[in-house]
């Protein structure tokens, strides 16, 4: 798992991308094995993908925690949200959408 700023030379270090090896826990070799999660309020990116992040929301009944944590930041999935992760800090809840393909700057 990992998380970068987007690059400047594409002028998207307002947003956020977040790694996961896929399956969870799976140590990545390459893109066929991540899933890629971001974070874009700007919508410098584009792809469709800032329309589908939620920055106050809950999370979904069925959402489990992965144990996966930053500080007080932590990592939640949904079965039933497959193409989203949860980031939860206390009682605040985002929703970072999956990007699929993987986007990277050129």
């Amino acid at each position: 798992m990992n998380s970068i700023a987007g690059p400047d030379h594409c002028d998207w270090q307002s947003a956020v991308m977040m790694h996961l090896g896929w399956p969870l826990g799976t140590v990545s070799q390459s893109t066929a094995e991540i899933r890629q999660f971001i974070r874009d309020p700007d919508g410098v990116i584009g792809y469709g993908v800032r329309d589908k992040l939620a920055i106050a929301t809950d999370l979904p009944d069925d959402a489990r925690d992965t144990g996966y944590r930053n500080g007080e930041l932590e990592l939640w999935l949904s079965t039933s949200d497959p193409d989203a992760a949860y980031l939860r800090a206390g009682d605040d809840v985002e929703r970072w959408p999956r990007a699929d393909p993987v986007v990277a700057c050129r």
